[in-house]
């Protein structure tokens, strides 16, 4: 009896955000999955549709797919797209939701979590936005839906939280490949008027989950300490309740190029969610370790710290969809 073939859809409602990490995760997995595809040569998928709602501008579509095909249809947008329409659209595929959101009525789907901060940092999120999405997830834990997470210990704080089972969530982790073959912004530095090697940079939002406070602790703990460059910035209407880092002595940019980024990452980065400990911990055992390693940075009264810091990006296994 031959192999049945499944076709897939893929949530394209994220396509209208602005890039931060989880869009970024999902659109990294869109170009993996597409890989994928091509070099299964249609044997298991018959069809892979990226399913996006009309507000999206052409110019946020991702581009160079050539198995996944992109259909814009509905006439809603957001969640209500999302809820009403999106579940009409892919009613014979298995959809993959990569971006913490999914529909109810959707009898197989694939749904990504990627963390449990709405319940512990409730006050970084509007409220509306918290009694939603913990009535989603209570919702999608009573149907057959699969789930995926970042990190074993970001799957165990969706277990923690949301009470669905440690057996139907599998670890893709995140992954940094995309900034590989990227030609660096080598006028960056110049801009920011930093020095080649005067500087920690920390790539994340500036709200207190992200810890940039105890990473800036961290620092001011050695001799001459190095300027703590923070990229990210937090636009999302879902934050607005959220109160910033207290930062005394940080550089707090918004939005950066990927190819700023590859030019600047003498990486450090705050506490994430992929470390087995509280992520704020190992952060700062790691920055005190690595910093120790170092030598001292020295002061200029003119000028930021000249001495570099750099500590080397940690291998990630290249993101992928299998």
């Amino acid at each position: 009896m031959a192999d049945k073939k499944i076709a897939l859809a893929i949530n394209g409602r994220f396509l209208a955000q602005p890039v931060s990490g989880v869009q970024r995760y999902a659109r990294e997995l869109i170009q993996a999955l597409d890989r994928l595809l091509i070099r299964a040569n249609g044997c298991a998928v018959p069809s892979a549709t990226i399913w996006v709602p009309t507000n999206v501008r052409a110019d946020m579509l991702p581009t160079g797919l050539q198995a996944l095909r992109i259909e814009q249809a509905g006439r809603l947008t957001g969640h209500l797209w999302e809820q009403v329409e999106l579940p009409h659209l892919a009613r014979n595929a298995v959809l993959i939701s990569l971006t913490n959101s999914a529909p109810l009525l959707h009898a197989r789907q694939v749904v990504a979590i990627h963390d449990g901060a709405i319940v512990e940092y409730p006050g970084d999120f509007k409220w509306s936005y918290r009694v939603w999405y913990r009535g989603l997830y209570a919702g999608l834990r009573r149907t057959p839906t699969r789930f995926i997470s970042v990190s074993s210990f970001a799957a165990k704080e969706v277990t923690r939280h949301f009470g669905i089972a440690s057996n139907r969530i599998t670890v893709i982790p995140n992954a940094a490949d995309h900034f590989l073959g990227l030609e660096p912004d080598r006028t960056v530095l110049d801009r920011l008027r930093l020095p080649e090697h005067g500087y920690v940079l920390a790539v994340g939002g500036w709200s207190r989950r992200k810890n940039l406070t105890m990473v800036e602790q961290a620092l001011t703990g050695f001799e001459g300490c190095p300027t703590l460059v923070v990229a990210g910035g937090g636009g999302s209407r879902a934050f607005a309740a959220s109160k910033a880092a207290s930062l005394s002595s940080s550089i707090l940019l918004d939005h950066v190029s990927d190819a700023a980024i590859t030019r600047s990452v003498w990486f450090s980065r705050p506490a994430t969610k992929a470390s087995g400990c509280h992520p704020s911990k190992q952060w700062h055992a790691d920055a005190r370790l690595s910093l120790r390693a170092r030598p001292r940075c020295r002061r200029s009264a003119k000028t930021r710290p000249s001495t570099a810091i750099p500590t080397a990006p940690r291998p990630s296994p290249p993101t992928s969809a299998s």
